[in-house]
Order: C-alpha cells, then structure tokens, then sequence
C-alpha cells in the first residue's frame, strides 16, 4: 500500500540524486524547446499571413517544413546509432537556435519557408538521438516515470508556446518570438552539455546491421534482427489510421451537437487538457504497473471512449470523452516509448525510433487524407465508430506484442 501511494505521490522519489539531476536537466531542455518550437510555429503561421492573404501560399509553406522533417528524420536516426548523441544533439540545437534568430529579421517570403524549413531539419536530429539515449542514462526500472515526465515537459511546452506566441506577436510582432525560440535552444544545449553520464552505451556499433547504416540491405537487416521494431511500426500504423481521422470528424462533431464555433474550440481545450492529464496520469500508472500492461489497457479505453465520444448528443459528455481517450492515448504512448527502449538494443535504437515515428507520422497523415471522404460517406460520428475499431486492433497487436516481447530479444550473428 505504501509503494502505491508513494507512486501516485512523488513518483520520483525512490530515484539516485545523479537519476534525479539527469531527469530534472533533461526534462527542462525538453519543455523549452517544446515551448519555443510551438511559439515559433505561431510566429510563422502569422508572419506569412502577414505577408499573404493567400492560404495555398501558407499550406505550402507548412507543407515544406513537414517534408524536411519526414527526410531529415531517417537521417538523424543513422547519425545517432553513429556519433556522439550528446554532441549531435546540442548540434542540432545551436545550428537551430541560429536559424530561428535569423527568422526574426526576415521580410521576404521564399526566404522565410527556406530558413523554416532548414530549421525544422536541424531540430529532426535532436529526437532519435535524445530517444535513444534514455534507456543509458536512467536505471531500466524507471524508464516509464522518466519517459512520463519527459511528456509532462513536452506537454506544458505544447500549452504554454502558443499562448506567448499570441500574447507577443499581439505586442511585439512575430520577430522577438523567434529570438525568444532561438534561444530557448541555446539553454537546452548548455543543458544538456550538463547532464553527466554516457549517452550511448558502447563506444561504436559491432554488429553487421548497425555497421551498415545507409543503404536498404541495412535496413532489412536491422529489421530482421530486431523483428520488434516491425511489430511497434505495425502497431502504430494501425492505431494511427483511425485516430488521425478524428481532426476531420471533431469540427463535424462540433456541428452536430450545437453551435461549431463555440464547440470546436471548446472540444480542442479539453483534448489539450487531456493531453496534459495523461502525461500527468503516465508517471504514476508507469511508476506502479508494467509498461506492457498500461500499453494494452490504454488502447481499451481509448477505444471505448471513442464510441462515446461519437455517440454523444451533449457537449459535457462529449467533453469528458475526448478528454479521457487523450488522456489515455498520451499514456499509451509512453507505455509505448518505455517499452521500446526496455525491447532493443543500443547500437541501433536511434534509427529504430527514427522509422517508428516515420511510419507513425505518415500514417497520421493518411488517416487524416482519408478522413475526409470517410466523413462526407458516413458522416462523423461513424468515422469515430472506425477509429475505434482501429484502435481496438491496435489493442490486439499490442496484446500479442507483449505477451512475445520476450522472444523478440534482437539475434546477434553467431
């Protein structure tokens, strides 16, 4: 009993001083450059709008920086099975903090999306690498609390950027954000040049599949000697489909139930809300339970809080259900990082995450093109139906994963 309070309490508190220190650096450089990166999303989506009335001209400049993410991405994961991850971290970060500042000055459009989407590949290489590092910096049986608190710290980053954005910009204009996002990268650097310890557990790789890194031979092989890379791939895949066509179905939803405005805006508070509730929700279940068991019943209830959010026919109830399947899907998540640092091995971590969150972003992006003839079809409170059947396979895979996790162990070559 008392371990379960202490749990819910201060999941931290059972951590070494130096576990302690790593997290509470780690974590701060992880809300500012959540925080700066969201701020400076705001800025730039103002500042175009500033510049064109035209919303193909911004849709394309967004798209730009989407592209140099998908291609910068893979890229990272390699150089992060492959260098120093601390050193190519704060890399990325001083190279973006230096982009960001940049922005600040400019006035021309074409330079605008260059610099944008320069900056957004730099910060690409930071995540593979600040992934894979995780599982060698903290003790293994505090994986899921570290990874719960590093998405409170994402989370609040998420929430607060966009407010001083728009409180800035409103007073200040566009550019000082930006510099206020440049140099949120710079503190990360210096923090993380303050966080002691290995960033990588072995001082190169040994294995064939992490000593050919960059051709499609490569990755097969690490893909067939780490076969639980495909089933986490799989597995977001499928639960992405059907979750990505709920940002065509909530203003539809919206509709439905009363005036959209006013309900649409209200529906994204509380799925932000929820958001921040499941990060907080994560560090407790994560400090008590297994990974794999938080990973399974978070996809339950994700998928019956779906059903209930489309079945609705008030807003209150509508509310509380979207708030809890985001609540539920930011724990699920982190279940989800905790066991795949726990589940692969560190010479080629970084790429395996690299082509996790590829799969897991492009099937977003499907959903959502999808979304929208499914909604037009059905209408939007059977495309929730659908996402919850998605969710609900992904329940299974999730369920099968972990019962073989076991036996998924990467082979090493006799």
């Amino acid at each position: 009993m008392r371990s379960i309070v202490t749990a819910v309490i201060s999941p931290t508190k059972n951590f070494e001083p130096d576990q302690k220190s790593r997290l509470r650096k780690f974590s701060t450089a992880r809300f500012l450059s959540e925080l700066g990166t969201k701020a400076a999303f705001v800025a730039i989506v103002l500042r175009v709008t500033e510049l064109t009335s035209s919303a193909t001209v911004l849709s394309a400049v967004l798209a730009v920086t989407v592209i140099a993410d998908s291609v910068a991405t893979p890229v990272a994961g390699i150089l992060g099975d492959l260098v120093d991850r601390r050193r190519l971290m704060i890399a990325s970060d001083i190279s973006a903090a230096f982009l960001y500042a940049a922005l600040g000055f400019v006035d021309n459009l074409f330079l605008l999306a260059v610099l944008a989407m320069s900056a957004t590949a730099c910060e690409a290489f930071y995540f593979p690498a600040s992934s894979a590092s995780i599982p060698n910096l903290f003790d293994k049986k505090n994986l899921g609390v570290v990874n719960s608190v590093f998405s409170q710290a994402r989370t609040s980053g998420a929430i607060a950027g966009p407010l001083i954005a728009s409180l800035m910009t409103t007073r200040v204009g566009a550019g000082p954000v930006f510099w206020l996002n440049a140099a949120t990268f710079m503190v990360s650097a210096f923090l993380i040049s303050r966080v002691d310890g290995s960033f990588k557990s072995s001082d190169g790789p040994t294995r064939p599949a992490a000593r050919h890194v960059g051709h499609v031979g490569g990755f097969l092989r690490v893909l067939r000697e780490n076969p639980v890379v495909v089933n986490f791939m799989a597995l977001w895949i499928t639960v992405q489909l059907g979750t990505g066509a709920l940002w065509i179905a909530i203003p539809k939803l919206a509709d439905d139930i009363g005036p959209q405005s006013t309900n649409y805006a209200t529906l994204l508070t509380a799925s932000t809300v929820g958001s921040f509730l499941g990060a907080f929700l994560a560090a407790r279940l994560l400090a008590f339970f297994t990974s794999a068991r938080v990973l399974v019943w978070a996809f339950i209830a994700e998928a019956v809080l779906l059903l209930v959010t489309g079945t609705a026919s008030a807003l209150v109830p509508a509310l509380a259900a979207l708030a809890g399947f985001r609540a539920a899907e930011i724990a699920g998540g982190t279940a989800s990082y905790t066991l795949f640092q726990s589940s692969t091995e560190d010479d080629v971590r970084a790429r395996a995450s690299a082509w996790i969150d590829g799969a897991t972003v492009g099937a977003f992006g499907a959903g959502v093109a999808l979304a929208g003839p499914l909604v037009d079809m059905v209408g939007p409170r059977y495309t929730f139906a659908t996402a919850s059947v998605s969710v609900s396979m992904g329940a299974v895979l999730a369920w099968r994963m972990t019962k073989q996790i076991a036996h998924l162990a990467p082979r090493r070559p006799v």
